[in-house]
């Protein structure tokens, strides 16, 4: 049996997928979570500025400005497998978008406002997804 849909065709189709690249980010907010592993990470949210173009199915140039992108930001702790290499990410995070820090810290309500050049590639693991591989200070 048929279930009706009002107002379906109201919605706009899916979006693109972003493409690797390099986009200019300004962060929005952010929310702290923690994974099954213990350790605490940030869910960056940012919007898009600028960045490189992609074609749809129907042969149109589609934009990702003004869209979100959610950065995955890992801050070294005590349960970190790998503490050089964190802290080596997360220092550059802090660094490229800005975000005051010293030896005793960093605020997360810094990170609200900051602008970087993220560059963008596949996952590892899943490579339709886009990652996070280098900032670069705006």
């Amino acid at each position: 049996m048929k279930m009706r849909m009002p107002g379906i065709d109201d919605f706009p189709s899916a979006p693109e997928s972003y493409v690797p690249g390099d986009y200019m980010m300004e962060i929005k907010g952010y929310e702290q979570s923690t994974a099954k592993d213990g350790r605490t990470f940030f869910k960056v949210t940012t919007t898009i500025l600028e960045g490189p173009t992609a074609t749809n199915k129907a042969g149109e140039t589609v934009s990702f400005e003004g869209r979100d992108f959610t950065l995955i930001v890992w801050p070294p702790d005590a349960n970190d497998r790998f503490p050089d290499t964190s802290k080596a990410k997360f220092r550059a995070f802090l660094e490229e978008f800005g975000i005051p820090w010293d030896e005793e810290g960093y605020d997360p309500d810094d990170f609200v406002g900051a602008q970087a050049w993220v560059t963008l590639g596949p996952q590892k693991n899943n490579p339709e997804m886009m990652e996070a591989k280098r900032y670069t200070r705006a």
